[in-house]
């Protein structure tokens, strides 16, 4: 639930803040003048979507960093590129889902003949996504963050998020994300240079080994 909440809270909040800044003034002008679908406007297109695409699965990673690392004691580097290829193909498979559901009403035999084509678009994403997680080094292990770390970087987030709204100059906006770059790099240091134990205890008759891990 947590998750969810966060990640539904960073694209409504956080994603429409970086689409605008890379978004050009004359961007929306140009995707309602252009007649047809050239090659050119294709790629364009394409491009546009994979970088959406990006930004979205950025933007939820941005939210969660914090609750992931305390839950699960895992960063995944490897996620920013799966969800470029499997959140497209997830759309697509629920798409062709809808399709046969109403193909259904209509003609039930040929519904049944094509539902083959849905589950074959979920079963490579599940391959794929299974193949993403068997990169080596595609994450990284990470020591539970404290109370104080989760704190400051919400608050720095909410901070940047609406109280930037009344601050002027508009210069002093970014403090807040370079306040939260700076909490987060101090983290990730700390973490860099946890190094795992190994302690061999002599208890007489039998030894015993205590293991202690960076994370």
């Amino acid at each position: 639930f947590q998750l969810s909440f966060v990640a539904m809270a960073s694209l409504i909040f956080v994603l429409p803040k970086w689409e605008r800044l890379l978004a050009s003034p004359d961007r929306e002008e140009k995707f309602h003048a252009a007649s047809g679908l050239s090659l050119l406007q294709f790629w364009k297109r394409f491009w546009a979507s994979m970088v959406q695409t990006f930004l979205a699965s950025l933007a939820a990673i941005f939210g969660m960093f914090p609750i992931l690392t305390w839950y699960f004691n895992l960063f995944s580097l490897i996620g920013f590129l799966a969800n470029i290829i499997v959140i497209p193909m997830c759309t697509a498979g629920i798409a062709l889902t809808l399709v046969i559901l109403a193909l259904d009403l209509v003609f039930r035999p040929l519904a049944e003949w094509f539902t083959f084509v849905p589950l074959l678009v979920f079963r490579i994403e599940v391959w794929l996504i299974d193949l993403f997680a068997k990169v080596p080094s595609g994450f990284v292990y990470l020591p539970r963050p404290s109370w104080l770390f989760l704190i400051l970087y919400y608050a720095l987030l909410m901070a940047w998020l609406f109280a930037s709204k009344w601050i002027r100059p508009r210069q002093l906006r970014f403090v807040f994300p370079i306040a939260m770059g700076i909490a987060t790099g101090m983290f990730l240091w700390n973490a860099f240079w946890l190094r795992p134990g190994f302690i061999f205890f002599d208890l007489g008759r039998s030894q015993a080994v205590f293991i202690s891990f960076s994370n």
